[in-house]
């Protein structure tokens, strides 16, 4: 009974040539430069975007009726604090945006960007004796399996490992 199903939901006759996606369709604008730059620092700069706005809009609300001026009352006051944390949120998160943006691509007639790309060489011989000189020099190595047979006995073991 499952195998029937089965060949009748993955037949070959099951579906016809007006199913089938076009392969010459092009991605929608959306798709092409708003998906692909959702990441995490994207995210956080725009919602540090939208908790200044929402400031800057406590801070004009109109006051109350009884209130002799607006910035006695709680929306302003909250708006302040919305207003003050969405703007060096969203100055902090545009600025690390451009900071890594020059550091990769080459941006015409702003010096010193992408300079990643240019100097890759250099910088990946710099990175490896960094590491080859503070990481794996005798004294780390020694001082490592120093502590590893003092401590080992307190390590967490994991059944079925040799």
């Amino acid at each position: 009974m499952k195998s029937k199903l089965l060949q009748e939901i993955f037949s070959d006759d099951s579906f016809s040539e007006e199913d089938e996606p076009n392969q010459e369709e092009r991605p929608s604008f959306f798709q092409r430069y708003f998906i692909k730059q959702l990441n995490k620092a994207f995210l956080s700069t725009l919602f540090m975007l939208i908790i200044m706005t929402m400031g800057i809009i406590f801070t004009q609300i109109k006051k109350q009726p009884n209130q002799q001026d607006h910035k006695e009352s709680k929306f302003y006051f909250v708006g302040e604090i919305f207003l003050q944390i969405g703007l060096f949120g969203f100055a902090g998160g545009f600025t690390n945006w451009v900071a890594v943006k020059m550091l990769f691509d080459k941006i015409p007639f702003l010096y010193g960007s992408g300079v990643i790309p240019r100097k890759y060489q250099e910088l990946s011989l710099v990175i490896k004796d960094v590491v080859m000189k503070n990481f794996f020099n005798s004294v780390c190595i020694l001082s490592f399996f120093f502590f590893y047979l003092l401590y080992r006995s307190k390590l967490p073991q994991i059944k079925g490992v040799d």
